[in-house]
């Protein structure tokens, strides 16, 4: 029973994430002429975020037409 405790603690921790305060984004829009990704895709963004309380690795998510899709980050963490 205590491994089962534990197991939900860690998952709990691990879902909670850690919030981003006191935000700064630095961002640049544009979107691609290449007709092939413009079908899929209309608009890139790529911004970095830096946050006050030093957050790091925020999971972030965009609304689209289709619904909530996750947001990709770089292997640094730093940009989006």
């Amino acid at each position: 029973m205590q491994v089962v405790a534990l197991i939900f603690a860690a998952l709990v921790a691990v879902a909670a994430g850690e919030t981003c305060t006191g935000a700064q984004v630095d961002a640049v829009g544009f979107t691609s002429q290449d007709a092939t990704i413009v079908t899929k895709i209309a608009y890139i963004a790529d911004f970095t975020l830096s946050c006050s309380n030093g957050a790091k690795d925020v999971s972030l998510y965009a609304e689209t037409v289709d619904g909530i899709v996750g947001v990709a980050r770089s292997v640094d963490g730093v940009k989006y």
